[in-house]
């Protein structure tokens, strides 16, 4: 169960994190597709919204108008941390309820 736990925490710590990755090649290539910045916009201020901003201070989080504009690389890191956390939830509630149904399937076998 661990392992299985372990391995779909990083899958979907993965997934919720490649956001600001495909960010940095769009804007390497020289593609900003709105939508793209609209989500980006949002994986960084989703933590921020649950008054973490306290945490780091004015000298390493600047927020302005349309949120978290600028932030060193301890809050990127907290950022990053708080999404694989979101995603250590989310593969515990679902190894629970796989869990529950292959037992369930066991049961209505015998």
């Amino acid at each position: 169960m661990i392992n299985k736990l372990t391995k779909r925490t990083i899958y979907i710590g993965s997934f919720l994190n490649v956001v600001p990755l495909c960010a940095m090649l769009l804007v390497s290539i020289g593609m900003e597709f709105i939508p793209f910045i609209i989500l980006i916009l949002i994986w960084a201020n989703t933590p921020f919204m649950f008054g973490t901003t306290q945490l780091f201070g004015s000298n390493n989080v600047s927020v302005q108008k349309f949120g978290v504009t600028d932030a060193s690389w301890s809050a990127q890191l907290y950022l990053i941390a708080f999404w694989f956390l979101i995603g250590w939830l989310v593969a515990c509630c679902s190894t629970l309820f796989s869990k529950s149904k292959s037992d369930a399937k066991k049961a209505s076998r015998k």
